[in-house]
């Protein structure tokens, strides 16, 4: 039988004969048209590439990952060092292939208004949708469920949150063909070298601390610059706001919401039954709101770039963090309340707090190292005393409460400042 190869810009040619079955199936097809940025697609127009293309790329990199553990010398293994069994080695890299299958429209965008997450969507496919393919390509469906569930340790070969193989590819990915090359990822093959798996925990051996420090102040920088810049979190909470609204009208349904792509999500809310979800999705597009007020801590108001008549209000910890539990119901009450004040339509008005999803992207997520005597194992941030303070430093600057506006009725809303101030501190103190 002649091979299935998939053509990938980042890593060549990519087999992908043994897994055709699962590709081949409707849920996986589906994510050719979920892309894997999201509505980041609206700051980088070239990033139109898929959560399909980046769950091969996951595939292989696994597979490679696998590959070079095979040539570990015997006396490691007989340790139990890159020890993994052939049918061990196959459930990872189907789950590599399958971790994303139950991604909705507009990447994590919907998970914020619905009541359950793309992990739980994914159980849900694996368990009635793809079993059958799951099994003719040799893996084990309860194995796959439980690994996306984060219930069987061989799972962190891929999702790990520093060295899992799909982390290492949407990072790769993403860069490339978002353009912003300015951000460009530390020598991966050269850690790759230095992956091991021991004691059912992913680990690097010591050489390869100073490049794995690197990568993980690497990823910070990379979710605040691309993933969780301002426009990026106004582009995603705008469309939770549009995607709420047709959910709570009953126009759609949670479980339809799931099954669509981005094209067709998009598309129903441009042709909306409800004016003002289409006038959001216009305004959107035609990018006629701007930030109007920004709360930042103080040593960071500097980093808001922005134009001049932005208000720019020092603020604290708790207050940032004070919204980032409350749902899309209590921030379009909170937009009401704010056009209230400067008697402004609502519609003019979006309030852009730090979301539970961006926030705890930033918890530090720390290594072990595997020592040259095979026995001792060291954690990274205990080797470099740096990283947990500097870690500490990257998450306080990236706190931050916006408020975008119509830009024609900045000046009314910012002449009001202290007052709309002081209504947020009302919601900080209720949360308290």
């Amino acid at each position: 039988m002649r091979p299935i190869t998939v053509p990938d810009p980042l890593l060549g040619e990519i087999d992908i004969t043994d897994v055709a079955p699962i590709i081949d199936s409707t849920h996986f097809q589906r994510l050719r048209s979920v892309k894997q940025l999201g509505t980041t697609i609206y700051l980088y127009p070239n990033a139109t590439h898929s959560r399909f293309a980046h769950c091969i790329g996951a595939y292989h990199r696994a597979k490679q990952r696998i590959k070079s553990w095979h040539d570990t010398p015997r006396d490691y293994k007989k340790r139990g060092i890159n020890a993994l069994s052939t049918q061990e080695e196959r459930n990872i890299t189907i789950y590599a292939l399958t971790h994303d299958i139950g991604h909705g429209p507009l990447s994590h965008v919907i998970e914020e208004v619905t009541s359950f997450n793309h992990e739980e969507n994914g159980k849900h496919v694996i368990k009635d949708g793809i079993k059958k393919a799951i099994g003719t390509c040799g893996g084990n469906p309860t194995i796959i469920h439980d690994m996306l569930a984060k219930k069987h340790p061989l799972g962190r070969i891929v999702d790990d949150k520093v060295l899992g193989v799909e982390k290492w590819d949407y990072l790769e990915r993403d860069l490339h063909f978002s353009g912003a090359g300015v951000l460009a990822p530390p020598h991966l093959k050269d850690i790759e070298k230095h992956v091991v798996w021991y004691k059912n925990q992913l680990m690097i051996t010591s050489e390869a601390v100073h490049p794995v420090r690197n990568l993980i102040l690497f990823y910070w920088n990379a979710y605040k610059e691309v993933y969780f810049s301002p426009k990026s979190l106004f582009y995603q909470r705008l469309f939770q706001k549009m995607i709420h609204k047709e959910l709570t009208s009953g126009t759609l349904k949670e479980a339809d919401l799931w099954n669509l792509n981005d094209g067709e999500i998009e598309g129903r809310l441009k042709t909306s039954s409800h004016e003002e979800v289409r006038t959001l999705f216009e305004r959107g597009m035609q990018r006629t709101l701007h930030r109007a007020m920004v709360f930042r801590l103080a040593p960071y108001l500097h980093e808001e770039h922005c134009e001049k008549n932005v208000h720019l209000s020092p603020s604290n910890t708790p207050f940032l963090t004070a919204f980032e539990n409350f749902d899309a119901k209590i921030l379009e009450k909170i937009e009401q309340e704010i056009a209230n004040i400067a008697n402004i339509n609502p519609i003019d008005i979006l309030f852009v707090p730090v979301s539970k999803a961006s926030h705890k992207r930033f918890s530090p997520h720390t290594v072990p190292v595997l020592m040259q005597n095979l026995k001792e194992t060291v954690d990274l941030f205990d080797h470099y005393t740096d990283m947990r303070p500097t870690l500490k430093t990257h998450e306080e600057s990236f706190l931050a409460t916006r408020i975008f506006c119509n830009q024609k009725y900045i000046p009314k809303l910012t002449k009001k400042a202290e007052e709309i101030k002081m209504l947020l501190t009302t919601y900080q103190n209720r949360n308290e």
